[in-house]
C-alpha cells in the first residue's frame, strides 16, 4: 500500500499535474515510477536507451489506432475505437517491466493507476492490445549490432602511472545503430583544428582564461552557468509546444522524435570522440611545451572550474544535445526557448529568445566550466544540429489521404 501511495503521488506531482499519459511515463522512464533511480536496464542498454524506446513505442501504440502518420516500426492498424491512453500506458509498461525487471512490480501499480481512470470495456480491452503489439515492437528494433569495439587499454610508458579510470563509452555502446542515420559518417565532424594552428591557440587561450580556476575571467556567475547548463534539459518547451496539439498521437510523436534524435546524437558523438581522441583543457594546458605551438603557454597549476568528464573533448557533448534539439525543434518554434536544469539545487527554468541565444549561451557554458575549446563546440552543434534535421525529414511521415 505504501508503494501505491507513492507511486501515486510521483503522478500527482505538481510538475506532472497538466500532464497527459505521454508525459506521465516519460516521467517515469527518465526516474522510475516513484522517483528513485533506476537499476541499470537490461540488454546491455543504459539508462539513456529507456525514454527513447518507451516514447517510441508510445507513438506506435497511439499512431496505430489515430493512424495519422507511417508507422517507423511497420506496426499494423489496431481497432481504431481503441482507447488512446490505454494503449501508450500499456505500451511504456511493457517496454519498461522488460528493461527493468527487478522494477516490474512498481511498473504494474504505476499501470493500474493509469487505468484506474479508463472506463472497462471494449476499448480499454482494445487499447490493451494494441500497446502490447507497440512494446514488442519496439523491443525487438536492434539497438546494438556489429563487432564489440576492443576494450579500453591504457596508453602510456610501461611502468607510468595512469589514471585507473575506465573511459565513460562502454565498448557495446560503441556498437549503437541509429535510429535515423544511414552511417555514422551522415554527421560526423571533420578533424579538429591542428595543435599548431592560430585557431587553436585562439581557443586554447580562451578557456585557459575563463574556465580556470583563479583565471580573471572565471567568475561567480560563469560558474552558476556552466552549472546549470551541465544538466539543461529543454522538457519544458517540449511540454509546451506539445499542449499545443490537441491530438495525442501529435504529442507521442514529437515526444519520440525528440528522445530518438537525442539518442542519435549522443551517439554520433560517442564514434567522433572515440574517432579523434583529443585531450582535454586540463591536459592541453599543464602540457602545452609538448603542442608544437608556440602562441600556447604551459600553466603546470591550471585547474578546471568544473570536473573534466572522463571521455575525449571533440566534439562537446552537451553542445551536441542542444543543437540537436535545435534541429528537431527549430520548425515548431524560434522562441521562447525554456530551459531547466537536474544539476542545481533550486528549480529554475531559464529563457532564451532564440535558438540561437541558447546554443550560445551552451557553448560559452562549456568554456567557462573549462572542459571544452571552442572549436569542439562549433563542431557538436553542426553535428546535433544535422542530426536533428534528419530525424524530422525522415521519421514517422504524415499518411496521405
Amino acid at each position: 500500500m505504501l508503494r501505491v501511495l507513492a507511486v501515486l503521488l510521483f503522478l500527482l506531482h505538481p510538475s506532472l499535474a497538466h500532464a497527459d499519459v505521454i508525459e506521465s511515463w516519460l516521467a517515469i522512464a527518465d526516474r522510475g515510477p516513484d522517483g528513485r533511480p533506476l537499476p541499470p536496464p537490461q540488454q546491455g542498454q543504459n539508462e539513456r536507451t529507456a525514454p527513447p524506446i518507451a516514447a517510441l513505442a508510445m507513438f506506435e501504440a497511439v499512431n496505430a489506432i489515430d493512424r495519422r502518420y507511417e508507422s517507423y516500426l511497420k506496426v499494423p492498424a489496431a481497432d481504431a475505437s481503441a482507447s488512446q491512453e490505454t494503449a501508450a500506458a500499456v505500451a511504456a509498461h511493457d517496454v519498461l517491466a522488460q528493461l527493468y525487471p527487478s522494477r516490474a512490480a512498481s511498473f504494474d501499480e504505476a499501470l493500474a493507476l493509469t487505468l484506474a481512470t479508463v472506463p472497462q470495456g471494449a476499448a480499454r480491452a482494445a487499447g490493451l492490445i494494441a500497446g502490447q503489439a507497440a512494446a514488442k515492437a519496439a523491443l525487438a528494433r536492434t539497438l546494438f549490432a556489429g563487432a564489440e569495439a576492443a576494450a579500453y587499454r591504457p596508453a602510456g610508458e610501461p611502468g607510468v602511472f595512469v589514471p585507473p579510470v575506465l573511459p565513460a563509452f562502454a565498448p557495446w555502446f560503441m556498437r549503437a545503430q541509429p535510429f535515423f542515420l544511414t552511417s555514422w559518417d551522415e554527421v560526423m565532424p571533420p578533424p579538429p583544428p591542428a595543435r599548431s594552428s592560430p585557431r587553436y591557440a585562439r581557443d586554447f587561450e580562451e578557456v585557459r582564461r575563463i574556465g580556470g580556476k583563479g583565471q580573471p575571467g572565471a567568475t561567480p556567475a560563469a560558474r552558476g552557468m556552466a552549472e546549470f547548463i551541465a544538466g539543461f534539459t529543454v522538457d519544458p518547451t517540449v511540454r509546451r509546444l506539445a499542449a499545443a496539439k490537441p491530438r495525442l498521437v501529435d504529442r507521442a510523436r514529437l515526444w519520440a522524435l525528440v528522445r530518438m534524435a537525442g539518442l542519435d546524437a549522443n551517439a554520433a558523438i560517442a564514434q567522433a570522440k572515440m574517432r579523434y581522441m583529443t585531450w582535454r583543457p586540463l591536459s592541453a594546458i599543464r602540457n602545452a611545451d609538448r603542442d608544437d605551438n608556440p602562441a600556447t603557454t604551459r600553466d603546470p597549476l591550471w585547474e578546471p572550474v568544473m570536473a573534466t568528464p572522463n571521455h575525449p573533448e571533440y566534439p562537446c557533448g552537451h553542445c551536441g544535445f542542444s543543437g540537436v534539439y535545435a534541429g528537431v525543434l527549430g520548425p515548431e518554434t524560434n522562441g521562447p526557448i525554456e530551459v531547466a536544469s537536474e544539476s542545481v539545487a533550486l528549480s529554475v527554468t531559464m529563457t532564451f529568445a532564440d535558438w540561437d541565444s541558447f546554443l550560445a549561451a551552451t557553448s560559452l557554458a562549456r568554456i567557462q566550466g573549462g572542459m571544452h575549446f571552442r572549436f569542439s563546440n562549433e563542431a557538436g552543434q553542426a553535428l546535433g544540429r544535422r542530426v536533428g534535421e534528419l530525424a524530422r525529414a525522415r521519421f514517422a511521415p504524415p499518411l496521405r489521404r
